[in-house]
């Protein structure tokens, strides 16, 4: 952001000043007033009147002011000082030599005082600011008519009179001589510095004034026939006091509303005035009603002067009033309405063809316009990155680029920053920011007008700015929430489809588990009408279903499996898994299985059923860490949550047996608790018979048709041999004969002598 305007000048502390500088203007004055009353032998008054109203004034006006830098005092002190001298010096009724030469000096000392000041002015640091100086051929020739007098001066008092008159002189050129420098320096000044902020207003009232000053000197020279070189030196020493006053101090917007008041009553009510004065002139007799009635009209036309002025304010003062209805748009709505109609009133100042404001708003980057018709819209755009530090580097964060245009060969830095501006039609880029963080870039159309940006319109431009700061942050705010309330959306849609997949998915593996579990169950849907198969059964069911440890004591070779595979699926934890663990087999010993998140059994069976077949073959290791596992409901590996997992053993004899032979952990039968106290005993074959007719026809049935292709029967007196057979390997056993009865038997029913070749057969491999 920029500093403060250096022409906004603090009051601060007064420098100390020495005596002398003081004393030696005063001095100088009052030598000029003493040199002019002799002149005049004391009977002028208004020699008198002039010589204290210059000492009074050298005095009071010598006095320095508590600027930043002395220096920038040091032209008004100088012009006060020529103005006093020229009062004190150019009241005579004579132009005698000593007072026309101090005149003269006065006269060009106001022209170096106005010049200096000129330069000297100063506004907000820009891009564009350049260091003045005074131009030498302009002091040259503001000097050069005081050179000549004191030339003459000099001549006379050393008797060169004749010398002195054969000089060149003209009192017409050389009283207007210095003031016309100082309007030529002026205006020079003005049109150097049109892109400079508060000197451009400063300049250009302070050129009006300079090219006024030989003017007023010529009219008051022809109505009072008087001397028009004192009128003029006079003048343009009040002239270059006034030049230096409007240069170096002051609020310059409101010296530019003076300059364009007093401008407007000129321009308006001065041809009244006019006009009266030769109507009156005309009809001398008239001139009392006349003048009333010029005065009443000049009153009337100073009710509309405010009206009036806006044709002499800048740009005919349409962005003025079109900031001015912006701002109050801003105040009286909410956010994204109050922006809209800011942008709106802001458009109307360019006219029809003039190009949209852009308000571009940088978190997040999007940019809006207002169409012709006030219609909003907003896109997705970024600022250029250099755009906001420029901004942020030029008074009061305008960017114009009108600057850009006169630094385009200079500063090639620049050049894409012009190039973005022209492709816009933008006037201006103002830097919208709060507590100094940049909110967003206003973009301020000029595409119709020529006159470059004025301070009035650059400080109502940071006023809506400001204002807009405010705005930009709600929006900007609601934005985000949108975009967040967005993104949250987004991102429940997207739980929602992960949460339905992996609905669908678990689905999917609960239909898998439970026709995996239907596959192994299915064997014991055959053979269970005896009453010793039943009562185990429902005991087993009972105890899977409550989710009980469950300890099966089975001989070697019967099939538990079908029947807790049968008792899960009536469980509730029928959809997760069966995982069946077979002690005996080698792979089931190795410790780090177990620990392995991917392949441990543990981790398979977790919601669900673990049936461990022949436990008390498994290493001890496994056994204790199958026990901790269980009882802390821990995984053996890093994970959060619990472990949940319903366990089933079988053993070939009770626990306690196992444990005393130390077979069996005593942790892992502590874990069986009840079940290891009590266990579930599997009838055998032999104690079957209800059954064993359905299990014979069912895996004749299934062996006939692996390996005939069609199943096989079996007669009664078949039937009658089987059931005097012991069948002491149980249902591996019987598998077996029946795989012996496909093999050997010739029709399809097995007879008799097929059961005893069968059985013979078998006791001779034995």
């Amino acid at each position: 952001m920029t500093s403060t305007p250096t022409y906004l000048r603090p009051n601060g502390g007064k420098r100390p000043e020495g005596l002398a500088r003081r004393v030696v203007p005063v001095a100088i004055v009052v030598y000029a007033a003493v040199a002019a009353l002799r002149a005049t032998s004391l009977h002028h008054a208004p020699t008198w009147v002039a010589a204290v109203v210059a000492v009074v004034l050298v005095i009071l006006g010598g006095k320095p002011r508590p600027l930043d830098d002395p220096r920038d005092d040091e032209p008004r002190q100088l012009a006060t000082f020529a103005l006093a001298l020229a009062l004190a010096a150019g009241i005579v009724p004579n132009p005698l030599p000593l007072p026309s030469a101090l005149s003269s000096a006065a006269a060009a000392v106001g022209a170096i005082a106005g010049l200096r000041a000129l330069a000297r002015a100063s506004g907000p640091k820009s891009i564009v600011t350049r260091r003045a100086s005074v131009p030498m051929p302009l002091v040259v020739l503001a000097v050069a008519p005081a050179a000549l007098a004191l030339v003459r001066l000099v001549a006379r008092g050393l008797g060169k009179a004749a010398f002195a008159s054969d000089l060149p002189s003209s009192p017409f050129v050389e009283g207007a001589l210095a003031s016309v420098v100082l309007a030529v320096g002026a205006v020079a000044r003005a049109r150097a510095a049109r892109l400079e902020l508060a000197v451009r207003e400063r300049t250009r009232v302070a050129a009006g004034l300079a090219v006024t000053v030989p003017l007023v000197a010529v009219g008051l020279a022809g109505v009072t026939g008087s001397s028009y070189r004192a009128h003029a030196e006079i003048l343009g020493a009040f002239g270059a006091l006034a030049v230096a006053w409007v240069s170096g101090h002051g609020d310059p917007v409101h010296i530019a509303c003076i300059s364009r008041r007093a401008l407007t009553l000129a321009a308006y009510t001065g041809p009244l005035c006019l006009l009266g004065a030769l109507a009156t002139a005309w009809d001398p007799h008239g001139a009392p009603a006349t003048t009333f009635v010029t005065a009443v009209v000049v009153l009337a036309a100073s009710l509309f002067v405010p009206t009036l002025e806006t044709s002499f304010s800048p740009a005919s003062g349409k962005l003025l009033m079109a900031l001015a209805r912006a701002h109050e748009a801003l105040l009286e709505s909410e956010a994204s309405e109050a922006i809209r109609l800011a942008l709106t009133r802001v458009r109307e100042a360019s006219g029809p063809g003039g190009g949209s404001p852009e308000l571009w708003m940088l978190v997040p980057p999007r940019v809006l316009a207002i169409d012709a018709a006030g219609y909003p819209h907003t896109r997705s755009a970024d600022v250029p990155p250099s755009l906001v530090d420029v901004c942020g580097a030029e008074p009061f964060g305008i960017l114009r680029t009108e600057c850009l245009r006169a630094l385009e060969v200079r500063r090639p830095d620049l050049r894409g920053l012009l190039a973005w501006l022209s492709d816009r039609s933008a006037m201006a880029a103002v830097l919208v920011a709060a507590g100094g963080a940049a909110e967003g870039i206003l973009l301020v159309p000029g595409a119709n007008r020529d006159e470059p940006l004025a301070l009035e319109e650059a400080l109502a431009l940071k006023k809506l700015a400001d204002s807009l700061a405010a705005a930009c942050q709600g929006e900007s705010a609601l934005f985000r929430s949108l975009g967040r309330e967005k993104d949250a959306r987004e991102t429940a849609e997207r739980a929602v489809d992960v949460a339905e997949r992996v609905a669908h998915l678990r689905s999917l593996d609960e239909s898998r588990n439970v026709a995996a579990t239907a596959r192994l169950a299915r064997p014991a849907h055959v053979g269970v009408y005896s009453t010793s198969i039943r009562m185990v059964y429902e005991t087993l069911e009972r105890r899977v279903h409550r989710g009980a440890p469950v300890c099966v004591v089975a001989a070697s070779g019967q099939s538990v499996v079908p029947y807790v595979a049968r008792a899960h699926l009536g469980s509730p934890r029928r959809t997760r898994p069966l995982v069946v663990v077979d002690g005996a087999a080698s792979q089931e010993h190795e410790l780090a299985s177990w620990r392995d998140p991917s392949t441990s059994p543990l981790g398979l069976a977790d919601g669900g059923l673990l049936l461990v077949v022949d436990v008390a073959v498994l290493p001890r290791e496994v056994q204790k860490l199958l026990s901790r596992a269980l009882a802390e409901k821990k995984c053996p590996w890093e994970r959060p949550e619990p472990l949940d997992v319903a366990l089933a053993v079988t053993t070939s004899r009770s626990p306690e047996e196992l444990a005393d032979e130390g077979e069996l952990e005593p942790q892992l039968v502590a874990r069986l608790g009840d079940a290891a106290i009590e266990p579930i005993r599997f009838p055998r074959l032999s104690e079957r018979a209800e059954d064993l007719r359905a299990l014979v026809s069912d895996a004749l049935a299934r062996e006939g048709l692996r390996l005939r292709g069609k199943p096989l029967g079996i007669d009664d007196r078949a039937f009658a041999v089987l059931v005097e057979h012991d069948f002491q390997g149980e249902d591996a056993e019987l598998v077996t004969l029946a795989r012996r009865l496909v093999l050997g038997v010739e029709g399809d029913v097995v007879g008799p002598n097929d059961v005893r070749r069968a059985m013979r057969f078998a006791a001779d491999e034995t």
